[in-house]
């Protein structure tokens, strides 16, 4: 799995005029020294692309893990295989939607035709396709919750749904692929997103805003003693499958 490169902090937000397309947002948005990060997310149709839907329900996206587990690791366990999937594809969307959730303060459409995947010859995800349609600010949206807001509708309508599906076909606890999203999410907070954008909340308030339990909180423990590194709360399961590097974070291994 590709390692997440550190990206310049994010400006402050642009102000949408109305009918403003998600491309021209785009285009805004990832210019400079952020041009490379948005280079994930493109427009141009292509023949190979999986449907959003497919990625929300268990017998659609089974036999895309399942080629991604035969191609990579043959004599690996299912379970672990499925969640390095998951790490490829938090890894690669997530620095990018976010910014252009958080820097447009805009709402995207997590819905069949208007999002999609692209893997690559390994079935490893490389990159996005969006559709193109006038967005909406965020402040259009019901959240009362600033910090959470540009991100509701990226966890209720995608995560939420593609974790569901994704712990079904592996037998793997939801909780490992929620804690996949979030160390990567922890990452951001501390990197391109710094702390004083807000994003820190998504992994740190227990409870969303409207009550319920978040899943997205603590990916790490608290460390016992201040000189000791900070591990990860779940297991990812990478220490299961061959030629992977040992996680520095995991929780297994004794400090």
């Amino acid at each position: 799995m590709n390692s997440l490169n550190v990206h310049p902090r994010v400006a402050p937000q642009y102000d949408i005029p109305q009918n403003t397309l998600l491309s021209a947002l785009h285009q805004q948005v990832f210019t400079g020294d952020r041009a490379s990060l948005g280079q994930r997310l493109t427009f141009k149709p292509s023949g190979d692309m999986i449907d959003i839907s497919t990625l929300h329900h268990r017998e659609k996206i089974d036999p895309i893990v399942t080629a991604y587990c035969q191609s990579n690791y043959p004599k690996n366990d299912r379970r672990a295989a499925i969640s390095m999937w998951s790490q490829w594809y938090f890894s690669l969307l997530l620095p990018d939607i976010m910014v252009l959730l958080h820097h447009g303060q805009c709402r995207l459409h997590f819905q069949s035709g208007d999002f999609a995947l692209i893997c690559d010859e390994k079935f490893r995800p490389n990159r996005f396709v969006l559709g193109d349609y006038p967005v909406l600010p965020t402040s259009a949206s019901p959240c009362g919750h600033k910090a959470w807001a540009p991100y509701l509708g990226l966890i209720d309508h995608h995560l939420s749904p593609l974790i569901t599906a994704l712990a079904s076909v592996s037998g793997t606890s939801p909780k490992v692929f929620w804690m996949n999203a979030a160390v990567v999410i922890a990452y951001l907070a501390k990197t391109t997103l710094s702390p004083e954008k807000g994003l820190t909340a998504l992994i740190a308030d227990k409870q969303r805003p409207d009550g319920n339990r978040n899943l997205l909180c603590a990916p790490y423990a608290s460390p016992k003693q201040a000189d000791t590194p900070c591990k990860r709360r779940i297991c990812c399961l990478r220490y299961m499958l061959d030629n992977v590097d040992e996680c520095s974070t995991c929780p297994l291994v004794k400090t």
